[in-house]
């Protein structure tokens, strides 16, 4: 049986999110490994290349993993680079993923670009005592 999109980033996301759990919040080789899968099916599976996501969308996506968590993935439907950023800054910033893209062993994608991005701005939120994680659309 083959897996739609959704399914598949869902897998991975769980991976990531049981990896946390067993290796800690701190980075880790181990954690980068997982990031480099789900990031390299990021790259593969949406057009990330020189766009700017819809905020509305990122707003969209993160709101329903904040209320449904991850069991929602493989039922959104959205098509477009906000849901890759929507993702990355809720596994970030709202579920705590350590991102460390130094012990990566891949050639980044774009998609490592984007989380490395991500994780960086919130760092800077946190350093600033910056404003409440919740977002609302």
């Amino acid at each position: 049986m083959e897996m739609n999109r959704g399914e598949s980033v869902a897998l991975l996301v769980a991976d990531l999110l049981h990896g946390m759990e067993a290796d800690g919040p701190s980075a880790s080789p181990v954690m980068q490994s997982l990031w480099d899968d789900l990031l390299g099916l990021l790259a593969a599976a949406y057009d990330l290349r020189g766009r700017v996501p819809d905020q509305r969308t990122v707003l969209r996506v993160r709101n329903r993993l904040l209320c449904a968590g991850a069991a929602a993935i493989p039922d959104m439907r959205e098509e477009d680079y906000g849901f890759a950023i929507g993702l990355l800054v809720w596994l970030i910033r709202d579920r705590g993923l350590p991102y460390d893209p130094t012990l990566s062993v891949r050639k980044p994608t774009m998609a490592h670009f984007d989380a490395h991005r991500v994780a960086v701005q919130f760092e800077h939120l946190q350093r600033r005592g910056g404003p409440s994680l919740e977002i609302r659309d």
